[in-house]
C-alpha cells in the first residue's frame, strides 16, 4: 500500500540522517525529525490497518458472521453444569448426614 512504502521510505530516511549525523555532516536534529516522521507513518499505518480490521468485523457480524454453535461444545457444557449440580448437592460419604 502507499502508506506502507511511505514506511519504507521513512525508515531509509532515517537511517540516511543516522549515517550523516555520524559521519559529522548534519546535527542530530535531522534524526529526530525522521525518526518523528516514521513513527507518525506507522501510527498512521497501523490506525489504518485496525481500521480495515474493525470494519471487516462489522461486515462479518452483519452478514450473520457464519457462525454456528458447537454441539459437542453445548454437550460438554451442559455435562460441566450437571456435575457441577450434583457436587453441590451430594454430602461426601464421610460428612454426617442432616
Amino acid at each position: 500500500t502507499a502508506l506502507s512504502a511511505a514506511a519504507e521510505a521513512a525508515r531509509n530516511a532515517a537511517q540516511l540522517a543516522q549515517s550523516r549525523y555520524i559521519a559529522g555532516l548534519t546535527s542530530y536534529q535531522p534524526v529526530l525529525d525522521t525518526e518523528r516522521s516514521v513513527l507518525s507513518i506507522e501510527d498512521n499505518l497501523k490506525s489504518t490497518e485496525a481500521e480495515g480490521t474493525s470494519a471487516l468485523i462489522r461486515l462479518y457480524k452483519a452478514l450473520g458472521g457464519g457462525w454456528a454453535p458447537d454441539t459437542n461444545e453445548a454437550n460438554s457444557e451442559e455435562s460441566r453444569a450437571r456435575h457441577l449440580f450434583h457436587r453441590m448437592t451430594s454430602w461426601p460419604e464421610s460428612w454426617p448426614k442432616v
